[in-house]
């Protein structure tokens, strides 16, 4: 009896406390616009209540009127009071004007050059200030870019009026607008909508699965940048590799810490340079499955899996691609002997051991 009385009396403390923390927090903003759910790389947040820029974090809050800024070669993810997620690409600043919880109520914000994309489960009201065009969004799924000397909006799902000082427009489903300064929006085609979007995508790690104790110290150097989320730092590294030894591997890392930060196109060119010097390179051929296979062409993510493992048996990373493949194939089974056998050549690979427990999760066991 004692000891039950002294677990809930230490649970109650514990309660009381975590809610003291919590107005504590919640006293920082005046008006609690959202908070960060992910950082990649360089990301600051301008207060509105002081003016001052300092680093972001993912357990501050964001409050009404404060800028995020996203630099080169990093990403974040903010989730808004009103239920929306916003993904926000590299080069990127936003100043969430006011955002509301109540759904009735319409939020603004505030787009002054990069990308962000837009996605909520119920159609949120919404308006977005770019330098050329605005947009009423009354959507779920939508992407706003604005480029040097012009605006561009996407839409996914729902609907979104693109307007101006000169005209406006109605934007639905799979449908895209530009303006530039002193012309009306006008509609532009696009064969591939969801490209505008490419960037937001998360693309699985196999860089930890790819490296050995024989791998140089440069790059070593570098992977200890990517984990503490300094990608820029990491591609600093990797160039202090004198030209003789940007190998395969080297291409192939800086591949993989582009696609950490949504760079697909750099990251492809990366992995083509890499198979040109080795036609042989497992690792590349792993790390052009997981491009594929995000990109939704499972067919030849499998084919450039299978090669990846016929090429290196004892390459986790090529294994790792695999599982990835069989298991958006819903065979999980396979999947989870396939990174067994990785875990068995190389025990000490944490990146395989995590894959392999999410599978044995996935099964219940």
């Amino acid at each position: 009896m004692g000891i039950r009385t002294t677990a809930s009396s230490l649970v109650a403390i514990l309660v009381v406390f975590q809610g003291i923390l919590s107005a504590y927090a919640q006293s920082d903003c005046q008006e609690l616009a959202g908070h960060f759910l992910s950082l990649e790389g360089t990301v600051d947040v301008q207060s509105d209540q002081t003016g001052s820029w300092a680093s972001a974090s993912l357990d501050q809050q964001l409050c009404k009127g404060d800028t995020v800024r996203v630099s080169s070669l990093s990403r974040a993810a903010v989730s808004l009071v009103n239920d929306a997620v916003l993904r926000l690409d590299e080069n990127t600043t936003m100043r969430l004007l006011d955002i509301t919880a109540e759904q009735e109520e319409r939020s603004f914000l505030d787009l002054l050059r990069g990308a962000f994309h837009s996605f909520s489960r119920k159609p949120r009201l919404l308006s977005v200030n770019t330098p050329y065009l605005n947009g009423s969004i009354e959507g779920t799924e939508f992407v706003f870019r604005v480029k040097e000397g012009e605006s561009i909006l996407t839409v996914f799902e729902g609907t979104v009026v693109a307007s101006n000082e000169q005209g406006s427009i109605p934007v639905s489903h799979g449908e895209s607008v530009a303006a530039v300064a002193g012309q009306a929006p006008q509609p532009r085609t696009l064969v591939r909508p969801r490209d505008a979007s490419q960037w937001s995508l998360y693309y699985p790690p196999l860089l930890a699965a790819g490296v050995d104790r024989n791998t140089p110290p440069a790059l070593r150097k570098a992977l200890a940048s990517a984990d503490q989320g300094d990608v820029a730092g990491s591609l600093d590294a990797l160039d202090q590799l004198p030209e003789n030894e940007h190998n395969a591997e080297f291409h192939t890392l800086r591949a993989s810490l582009l696609l950490s930060v949504g760079q697909v196109d750099a990251a492809q060119k990366e992995i083509d340079q890499g198979l040109a010097k080795d036609a042989g390179s497992a690792l590349a051929y792993a790390q052009r499955a997981v491009i594929s296979l995000v990109q939704n062409d499972t067919e030849q993510a499998l084919q450039d899996a299978n090669r990846a493992v016929t090429l290196d048996p004892d390459s986790s990373a090529a294994r790792i691609a695999l599982s990835y493949v069989q298991q958006a194939k819903f065979n999980l089974a396979a999947a989870t002997e396939t990174l067994q056998s990785a875990v068995d050549a190389d025990p000490e690979n944490a990146l395989a051991w995590a894959r392999l427990s999410e599978l044995w999760l996935m099964l219940g066991d």
